[in-house]
């Protein structure tokens, strides 16, 4: 159908708009709205894409705009010149109860807010005066839109509320969402959601529905014509029996104790975000207790009527879709619809547990993770529309949520508002109170062991099962509590027709089931013959049952069984080889019960112990790994008998196993090194590798037994590097012995030039912290001690006061003797305050103040005597402590303390600890305390000294003051110069015994306080004008404006730190301010004064800088401007020129007249205008560009630019000034004149081709310039030659920036045309390093892949070329493909540059949801990683990460390729790692024992 004028034909390729109507369909059917009319006829049409009709029978008229140009926001002025606020006010006009709205996904801000302003105001009155005049941006946009309107603020207000509040914005980014729209047909429509979507917008395109209201009733119609079916999922009495059988399912599986389900401390928590409608990760260790938190949440849920679906993923494994995933678990719809419906707007709860076993029971755990985010994102769709949300519980272990990429995926926050989904909430062991709670006081008795046993619920499990706890003290390890059940289970087993021996066969039947499939879920099928013992220990809570498949109800059950086969097979006389398996089975999983087999062998015969270890370490057919375990166990015993002791000397002999002992058993294990000096080993070795022996040695301080002490003492003498020893003495002083802390002191005296003294020193203060503090006091230099002591405490602990109370007279008198050498530090320096104090200095200081307290409250008379030849010598230092350590005496000596202050304050009085902010704080600390207790006579001394002192100072400051104010035109200088002493003692006084006369000066010094607070004279802060932050009338702004005086007063104000200054300049700013808040007020009234009056200039440069802040520049004020512009600007001005420039330059869009437009032409071509330019000094191109860029011509050039760029058909107007630009004799206008050619390219290619030839003549610096490559690219084809000239000039310049654009432009020119390939190899230095560069970049491009790979290849193996920072982006911005480019990666990861590439690479894999078709590269790059030939060269931090990702990746790539050849050659490769010490072996192994 031939379409009608205007709009309709626009409909077309509209997708926002259409996607809009869409979801408006949807909200029909979903009765959130009657109806939608699309393209109204008549008056309905005029600016209005889309009718809607509300349930209450309103109606709204929205205006669809899915862009704004290039903008990413609106502006009133957007809609008015789109005629947007014109059409909507002709429909408010029409019919005031109709709504009027932008429907965008770009916001409006401030229009939003005056809009919610005018609908929640009171009345005209306050909605003027409190809702937009006391807002600047409110005022301003609120006078834009009455002016847009028409309308008069005097005479129209209420109708401009009315208008304002029959407004909406309407931010929508959802229609620009695919997925959002199909999973809200999804939720409502029964089919593909895709073809349902294409067959709405077919329906809107044909324009049969336009012009008329849609209903359900016609989209009923529709969908029957289209065969599309309601999903009415409500009605579905399907639904809710199937729920109910998944969470019977899901319930069954769950075995609480004996003494009831346990209520987890986290469930308050859980219970919480749900009710928020917040979705959780309830994550924890094995057998933590995660099923028994889910039970409190569903039994929470079922309590309160809260619909709730529990699953396990390992039994339902997601696939597919969620709405294929929904229609397997048994349901017409996914699970989120069936949610959704059924739950209404009530809360609702969806439980999935064991995410971690899509890792082990799914084919394809890349696709279950895609099927989980399919659901998450639909449960997050649809709840943007609920009153109450669905929440999702994950449950998954912790190890799996940290480390695998596929299931974090599934909680990083994707979301536009950052607004959180996800909370995680970790389920720990029990707490000893809670097992305590459950079984009884008896529990405090059981053995450490046990306790600690029993606080894991797995391990509570089978403790209720046992049945004589008498034997608790056997119980060690999980092992002991499994074999003590069993033992329970076998001696109990004929009350079930059971003999013990049936019983045990139907165990080893399981182990060997276990052994030869490596499953750990048993088909019941093959287990057919024992149908009682399995009844049996099912009913027992031993083994579950579920879809004929057989299970322990925990792992570590088999695991303990495993274990004690292979203890029976041990003591039956079975080689290694059958009690461990071959090399397939010794996998981490078998490695864990190979552990409590070792640790049970142990437990049983220390010598079986060692005899199986040392068989097992010497057979070539067992791998590293489970070798390393012997390692670990022998690491772990804390108290080794003389066996144990005696074997690991005589193994560690052997150089085979000597790295390995001394890493992983011997280091940190104080028995064995100090064994280890016993015997003389560390003797025989420190002349071999004397690292190895400091690094032992340190790794046990400070538990040193005597032997090791003198050894320690003995080396250090003898050694010529007596600091690689300090390694000894980082440990905690605290713990030493009295025999070590001797060693500790003299090595820190005679060997070490600065101490690591790093201890938290305020906190456990003992008799060693003050002999080290000493030490320090004696060795103290000010300028090498700065940094070397830090204390994160700044306050002593109860333990540390209770000390220094016991000891402070010995403290004082080892301490106070070095006040001499702080004395003589204050006096060098201006201020000694406290924050310019080292750390030393001030835990030196606050012991003593801590000390003095205790002194001179219990022992006045001896302080007095003790401190006589510090007190009244006038030095700052010493005054500090004694003003402090005065205020702590009894009351009684008030008059003692008084004689000592008046002999005379210049001595006694001052000190500075506090110099920056609170002066004198001591004195008047102490004052304010005597003056109260002392005798009257005494009072009156003092008050009558403090009003009557006159500091020696005051006379020098009298004369300054006085030669400054002389000296200074427009600065007027009124610093005090008596009145501060008085000023801060008096006031500190007590009110009762104060004279009249202390009174009186105390009420004059504080009206014209202006005392600053810093012993600095000098201040530094902001400059600020007397009128921020105040509401100035437009009568007083009348009188600045006019005043004619032009002197600089400035004061400073201590409350805000900043120099309060009445001048022009300052006042400028805020003119500028209120200028661009309201234009139509200042514009004029600058005008009518400049006519009378003679306006300081910087009132000038406000006013300008007002109008250039204007978002737009309205008809109304254009002609006030233009007068400004044409009458008002210095000619030879900079800052006037440069705002004429700015304006236009910010309001290229406003109608300029023809004088303004010629008074730029002016400007651009007056030569005069160079000499105004300010330079600094120009180190090389770069400088110069961006100096260029400010010149007064560069700033009109600019606003030329924008001239243009507004309105492309005023070229020819402007084409004269142009070429002469181009052309002119200074090198920075034709610099700037390559912005125009950029611009002008784009509109008349012919022009700008004469302009490219006017400026690029061979002058170096045009090619500097930010837009010289892409111009020099577009012109290539047409200046072949003269480009390749001007880039071979460039490429052998002597600057960086030349040489840098130079040869990115070649590489461009080479790998997109093939042109210039002599200039892109054999180069070096900075023309090879950005060659590459480009080449990176170009990797995503298919025409030029192979070009830039080869690029990158050539120069890979370059000696002279770094290109260390440029590789890593290949792997940071995902630039390679493995398959595609492996010879690349390969030559990238066996290159000089290594170091850091393997870690960006195994960072780059880790990303990768699944890595399963990566593992020959893998491979490859872990055999360089790991050969003999190429050792890793990393800096220590990337050696670190490179390890801990690699083990990470290799076990991630075992658990996808479990059971087969990739699955036996990562543990090939783990085993390398071990036994070539490859990493840290404690990571390999708690990343093993993870899995």
């Amino acid at each position: 159908m031939p379409f009608e004028s205007g709009g309709r034909s626009d409909k077309l390729g509209n997708r926002y708009e259409f996607n809009w109507i869409v979801l408006k369909f949807i909200d029909i059917i979903s009765e959130k709205i009657e109806a939608v009319k699309i393209e109204a006829i008549g008056d309905e049409e005029q600016g209005i894409d889309v009718w809607l009709k509300y349930k209450d029978g309103h109606t709204e008229a929205q205006q669809c705009k899915g862009r704004n140009a290039s903008k990413e926001h609106w502006t009133l002025s957007d809609l008015h010149q789109k005629g947007i606020l014109e059409n909507w006010k002709k429909h408010l006009e029409r019919n005031s109860s109709s709504v009027v709205s932008l429907v965008s996904p770009l916001p409006f801000t401030n229009f939003s807010d005056l809009i919610y302003r005018a609908k929640t105001n009171d009345n005209v009155q306050t909605f003027l005066e409190y809702q937009v005049n006391r807002s600047p941006e409110i005022k301003k946009i609120f006078a834009s839109y009455v002016q847009y309107l028409g309308l008069s603020i005097e005479t129209d207000v209420q109708q401009i509320i009315n208008f304002l509040s029959g407004t909406e914005i309407r931010q929508e980014p959802y229609p620009e969402n695919e997925e959002f729209i199909t999973d809200n047909i999804r939720r409502y429509l029964a089919g593909d959601a895709n073809t349902i979507k294409s067959k709405l917008v077919n329906l809107i395109l044909q324009g049969e529905i336009y012009g008329k209201w849609i209903s359900l009733s016609d989209l009923d119609a529709f969908f029957k014509s289209e065969k599309i079916e309601f999903r009415n999922l409500s009605k579905d009495d399907r639904i809710l029996p199937r729920m109910k059988s998944l969470n019977a399912d899901y319930r069954k599986r769950f075995h609480s104790l004996k003494y009831g389900l346990k209520i987890r401390s986290q469930l308050e928590e859980c219970k919480k975000y749900i009710l928020e409608g917040k979705s959780i990760v309830i994550h924890g260790k094995a057998g933590n207790g995660k099923s028994g938190l889910t039970e409190n949440i569903i039994d929470w849920c079922d309590k309160n009527h809260i619909l709730h679906l529990d699953i396990k993923l390992d039994s339902h494994i997601p696939k597919k879709s969620a709405e294929s995933w929904g229609r397997e678990l048994g349901f017409t719809a996914s699970i989120s619809h069936c949610l959704d419906a059924l739950s209404k707007n009530c809360h609702a709860v969806l439980i999935l547990d064991q995410l971690d076993a899509l890792r082990w029971t799914a084919g394809n755990s890349k696709n279950s993770i895609a099927t989980c985010l399919d659901l998450i994102r639909e449960i997050q769709t649809i709840n943007l529309e609920r009153e109450h949300n669905i929440s999702i519980v994950f449950v998954c272990r912790s190890y799996d949520l940290e480390n695998d990429n596929g299931i974090k995926s599934l909680f990083e926050n994707k979301s536009e508002d950052k607004t959180k989904f996800w909370y995680q909430i970790e389920v720990n062991e029990f707490s000893e109170d809670e097992v305590e709670n459950l079984l009884g006081s008896r529990y405090k008795e059981y053995p450490n062991k046990l306790r600690q046993l029993l606080r894991t619920p797995s391990n509570l499990y089978i403790w209720e099962q046992i049945s004589n706890e008498s034997d608790y003290y056997q119980i060690t390890s999980t092992y002991n509590l499994v074999d003590k059940w069993w033992r329970d289970l076998s001696a109990n087993c004929q009350g079930a027709g059971l003999n013990e021996s049936e019983l045990n066969e139907f165990k080893n039947n399981l182990i060997k089931l276990f052994i030869e499939t490596g499953s750990v879920v048993f088909s019941k099928r093959r287990i057919f013959n024992h149908e009682r013992a399995l009844r049996y220990l099912i009913s027992q809570g031993l083994l579950v049952e579920r879809k004929n498949k057989i299970l322990f109800v925990h792992q570590s059950f088999l695991d303990c069984f495993v274990a004690a086969q292979m203890v029976n097979n041990y003591y039956s006389g079975d080689d290694i080889d059958k009690i461990v398996g071959d090399k397939s089975q010794q996998n981490p999983m078998r490695r864990y019960q190979f552990q409590i087999f070792l640790q049970s062998l142990m437990e049983e015969s220390e010598e079986d112990f060692l005899d199986f270890g040392n068989r097992l370490i010497k057979n070539d057919d067992i791998r590293f790994n489970f070798k390393f375990v012997f390692f670990e166990l022998l690491s772990s015993i804390k108290e080794p008998s003389e066996k144990i002791l005696e074997y690991l000397g005589t193994l560690i002999q052997e150089s085979k196993f000597r790295n390995h002992l001394c890493q992983s058993v011997i280091s940190g294990n104080p028995p064995y090194v100090n064994f280890l000096v016993k015997e003389g080993i560390l003797s025989e070795w420190l002349g071999q590798n004397k690292i190895l022996v400091i690094n032992l040695l340190s790794s046990i301080s400070p538990i040193y037994t005597s032997d090791s002490i003198e050894f320690i003492s003995q080396s250090i003498r003898n050694s010529d590097n007596k600091d690689e020893w300090r390694g000894c003495f980082y440990s905690d002083y605290h713990n030493d012995s009295e025999e070590f802390f001797k060693v500790r002191l003299e090595y820190w005296k005679t060997c070490v030039r600065n101490i690591d003294w790093l201890d938290d020193v305020y906190k456990n203060f003992n008799r060693y912290t003050i002999d080290i503090l000493v030490l320090l006091l004696e060795q103290y230099q000010e300028e090498d001690n700065k940094d070397r002591f830090y204390s994160e405490s700044k306050q002593f602990d109860e333990v540390s006061k209770e000390y220094i109370s016991k000891n402070y007279t010995e403290i004082i008198s080892l301490l106070l003797p070095f006040a001499s050498k702080f004395s003589k530090i204050n006096v060098s320096k201006y201020n000694f305050a406290l924050i310019e104090r080292d750390g030393l200095q001030r835990f030196y200081i606050s012991l003593l103040h801590e000390a003095n307290k205790y002194f001179s409250y219990r022992e006045p008379k001896n302080f007095f005597v003790c401190y006589k030849d510090y007190m009244g010598k006038g030095d700052c230092f010493y005054n500090e402590l004694i003003l402090d350590a005065l205020y702590y005496l009894p009351d009684d000596y008030a008059d003692k303390c008084i004689e000592y202050l008046l002999t005379d304050f210049n001595k006694t009085l001052f000190e500075q600890s506090e110099g920056y902010e609170r002066k004198m704080i001591l004195a008047k600390r102490l004052i304010g305390k005597v003056s109260i207790n002392c005798s009257a006579e005494l009072y009156h001394q003092l008050e009558y000294r403090i009003i009557h002192y006159t500091s020696p100072e005051a006379l020098r400051r009298l004369k300054s003051r006085i030669d400054t104010n002389k000296m200074q035109n427009d600065y007027v200088a009124y610093w005090p110069f008596w009145g501060e002493l008085q000023y801060r003692l008096l006031s500190i006084l007590p009110q009762e015994r104060v004279s009249k006369e202390a009174t009186e000066l105390l009420q004059v010094l504080e009206r014209s306080n202006n005392f600053q607070d810093s012993f600095y004279e000098s201040r530094s802060g902001s400059v600020i004008s007397p009128l921020n932050g105040k509401v100035v009338s437009t009568k007083s702004w009348e009188m600045i404006l006019i005043n004619k005086k032009d002197r600089r007063r400035s004061k400073w104000d201590e409350k805000r730190h900043v120099f309060v200054e009445s001048s022009p300049s300052e006042l400028s700013r805020n003119f500028r301010d209120v200028v661009s808040q309201e234009p139509h007020t200042y514009v004029p009234l600058f005008l009518k004064l400049s006519y009378e009056h003679k306006i300081n200039k910087h009132f000038l440069y406000g006013l300008l800088g007002g109008i250039k802040d204007l978002e737009e520049i309205s008809d109304s004020l254009l002609s006030d401007i233009e007068v400004i512009l044409l009458n008002h600007i210095d000619s030879e001005s900079y800052d006037s020129l440069y705002h004429f420039f700015t304006i236009i330059e910010k309001h290229p869009e406003v109608n300029w007249s023809i004088s303004v437009l010629e008074r730029l032409k002016d400007y651009l071509k007056k030569t005069k205008l160079d000499t105004l330019d300010k330079f600094s000094k120009i180190e090389n191109l770069e400088d110069y560009a961006r100096q260029s860029y400010s010149t007064l011509r560069g700033y009109g050039i600019h606003a030329l630019d924008k001239l243009i760029i507004a309105s492309p058909n005023s070229i020819p107007y402007f084409k004269d000034t142009i070429y002469s630009l181009a052309a002119d004799r200074n090198n920075y206008v034709r610099f700037n004149s390559i912005f125009l050619i950029t611009t002008i390219l784009e509109i008349d290619k012919e022009f700008a081709k004469e302009l490219f030839e006017i400026v690029f003549t061979g002058d170096e610096r045009m090619l500097a310039h930010w837009n010289s490559n892409y111009i020099m690219y577009r012109f290539y084809d047409d200046y072949k030659d003269k480009i390749q000239g001007l880039l071979q000039l460039g490429f052998n310049s002597n600057d960086k920036l030349i040489i840098k654009k130079s040869s990115s432009l070649i590489t461009e020119i080479y790998l997109n045309k093939g042109d210039m390939k002599s200039n892109v190899y054999g180069r070096r230095g900075l023309q090879a390093e950005n060659i590459c560069q480009i080449a990176v970049s170009y990797l995503k491009r298919k025409e030029s892949k192979e070009k830039a790979k080869e690029l990158i290849s050539y120069y890979l193996v370059c000696d002279d070329v770094n290109l260390e920072n440029i590789l890593s982006r290949l792997f940071i911005d995902d630039l390679l493909d493995v398959k595609e480019d492996k010879n690349l990666i390969i030559n990238l990861l066996t290159s000089r540059y290594k170091r850091k590439l393997y870690y960006y690479f195994l960072k780059f894999l880790e990303k990768q949801v699944s890595i399963l078709e990566y593992e020959g590269i893998i491979f490859e790059a872990v055999s360089n990683m790991t050969s003999k030939e190429v050792k890793l060269e990393n800096e220590s931090y990337y050696d670190r990460l490179t390890e801990e990702l690699l083990v990470r990746l290799l076990l991630n790539l075992y658990d996808e390729h479990k059971g087969n050849a990739i699955a036996e050659r990562c543990l090939d490769i783990i085993d390398q790692m071990f036994e070539k010490e490859f990493g840290n072996s404690r990571l390999l192994i708690e990343e093993l024992m993870q899995k």
